[in-house]
């Protein structure tokens, strides 16, 4: 199958070049075509230009520049997507760099299921980071990750999906809540992908796990210091709440996951209190139930929309 790469980039300089000859290098069968599209995301740096000079310095790799003006990378993600040729779509953020094989797994993962609507792979810091010892607290808010949760049915961090089956949400009138994006109602809420997989599951889609490949997600050393960790996992706290009625609604046939979820959110913040790291993820913990708490209705509101909308075909 046929591969479109999507990069959505901000003030990416530093690391799009890196990115790109990721892509580049890639190994791949004769038969298989692919193309990069880079959607540059209202940057003020020197981004775009230096996209144009790869562009030209590789002219038979089907590079594209394109810009959206609408802040956001779902926004960015979702013009790249409707530019693209191809039948499945690889979601790349501008400091992460692929393996050789990358595309080339993707394809055939896609291939070998029909109903496969998206996928992650595994996501690795580079060996030359310093990880602090919260590391593994950590991991999951900054789309660092070696598995996918089955359990809880998520990927936490969306790299490939079938364009059928995005479509399909769309089409059907599905609308993301986390745009992480300053003038969204939460704030700078995290957890698109997380939200994007819970809602498939509803859908004749689901999702998957590519263990052939991995990422090396380039993002500094910089977001590993104490304060932006922090800082990061209060995005991660609103996050989850706003969006937790995609796991609850699920697991139950009545209108009732709100209350249980705020039971157990609260247990959960009261057993962190007693674990390591108490800084760190009482943080999380604390900013779930408050955005519980304050937003009730609009937790009650996206039950119902789940309920009714066109994209669930489950008999709930």
């Amino acid at each position: 199958m046929n591969i479109s790469v999507v990069i959505t980039t901000f003030n990416g300089s530093k690391t799009i070049e890196k990115a790109l000859n990721s892509l580049i290098q890639q190994e791949v069968n004769s038969r298989l075509l692919y193309e990069i599209i880079v959607v540059d995301n209202n940057s003020t740096d020197n981004t775009a230009e230096l996209v144009r000079k790869m562009i030209k310095s590789y002219p038979d790799k089907n590079i594209s520049l394109i810009k959206e003006c609408k802040q956001g990378p779902v926004h960015g993600r979702h013009t790249g997507l409707l530019k693209s040729k191809y039948e499945i779509i690889l979601f790349l953020d501008d400091d992460m760099i692929a393996m050789s094989n990358y595309i080339e797994s993707y394809s055939n993962l896609f291939k070998s299921d029909q109903k496969l609507g998206l996928a992650g792979a595994k996501i690795r810091v580079p060996e030359s980071y310093e990880e602090p010892k919260y590391m593994n607290t950590i991991k999951s808010v900054l789309a660092i990750n070696e598995t996918f949760d089955f359990k809880n049915y998520f990927v936490p961090s969306m790299q490939a999906i079938r364009k059928e089956a995005y479509m399909f949400f769309y089409n059907n009138g599905f609308e993301q809540k986390l745009l992480f994006r300053k003038d969204n109602k939460y704030k700078y809420a995290r957890g698109q992908d997380i939200e994007f997989s819970l809602a498939l599951r509803y859908t004749p889609y689901h999702c998957g796990f590519n263990k052939d490949t991995y990422l090396i997600h380039d993002f500094g050393t910089e977001r590993l210091k104490i304060e932006n960790i922090i800082d990061l996992k209060q995005q991660v706290g609103y996050a989850l709440a706003i969006i937790a009625p995609y796991k609850y609604v699920f697991k139950s046939s009545k209108k009732t996951s709100y209350y249980y979820y705020l039971i157990r959110s609260t247990l959960s913040l009261l057993k962190v209190v007693f674990k390591e790291n108490r800084k760190i993820n009482l943080n999380e913990k604390y900013w779930i139930l408050r955005t519980l708490i304050l937003t009730k209705k609009d937790y009650q509101d996206l039950e119902k929309e789940i309920y009714n909308a066109k994209w669930n075909v489950l008999d709930l």
